[in-house]
C-alpha cells in the first residue's frame, strides 16, 4: 500500500501534495456537478473564491474566506466550520467604531435566504481558526467543513495563500 503521508520539519505528519491535489478536483468536480447538474429543487450551497491566509509558522490563528451562496429554495443558516488544523473555528465579524477603531466580535450564525450570497472577506465577516495545531503553509490546501443549522456540513479544499486571488 502506498504512503501518502510525510513528516514536515517539525516532525508533524503531513499528507503529500499530490494526495491533496487529487482530493481537491474530485471534490471541486463533485461540487460542480452537485450545482449544475440538478434541478432548480435540488441545488444546494455554493462555496468560490475560497481560501485560507498564510501565516507565519509560529502563528496561533488564522482565516478562511469565502462567498457563499444559497441555491436552495429555503433559508439556510451557517453556524461555523470545521478544521482538523485548529482547536477552534468561529465565525467572526470586523467593524470600525466612530473612533477609527477596529474590534472583532463572534457572531453565532450567518443566515442566507434563498438565492443570496455572501462574501466572508478580510476586514468583514470570516471564519477565525484558533489554536492552530498545524499552521498550513502557503501553497497547501487544507478541507474546510461548513456547519449549516438544517443542512449537512458541506466540505470543500481550500487554498492557502497569503492574499486574496
Amino acid at each position: 500500500m502506498p504512503n501518502h503521508y510525510y513528516k514536515n520539519h517539525a516532525g508533524v505528519r503531513k499528507m503529500k501534495s499530490g494526495v491533496f491535489s487529487f482530493a481537491f478536483v474530485a471534490c471541486s468536480f463533485l461540487a460542480l456537478v452537485s450545482v449544475s447538474g440538478c434541478s432548480e429543487s435540488e441545488k444546494s450551497i455554493e462555496i468560490s473564491d475560497a481560501w485560507v491566509r498564510a501565516v507565519p509558522p509560529v502563528s496561533t490563528t488564522t482565516a478562511a474566506y469565502l462567498t457563499l451562496t444559497n441555491r436552495t429554495d429555503t433559508e439556510v443558516v451557517l453556524l461555523g466550520a470545521q478544521v482538523d488544523f485548529a482547536s477552534d473555528v468561529e465565525l467572526h465579524d470586523m467593524s470600525m467604531n466612530a473612533e477609527g477603531m477596529r474590534s472583532m466580535k463572534h457572531i453565532e450564525s450567518l443566515p442566507l435566504a434563498p438565492g443570496e450570497s455572501v462574501t466572508l472577506a478580510p476586514g468583514g465577516i470570516h471564519v477565525m481558526l484558533f489554536g492552530l495545531t498545524d499552521v498550513p503553509a502557503e501553497g497547501e490546501t487544507v478541507s474546510v467543513c461548513l456547519r449549516f443549522a438544517e443542512a449537512p456540513p458541506h466540505c470543500e479544499m481550500f487554498p492557502v495563500l497569503r492574499e486574496a486571488p
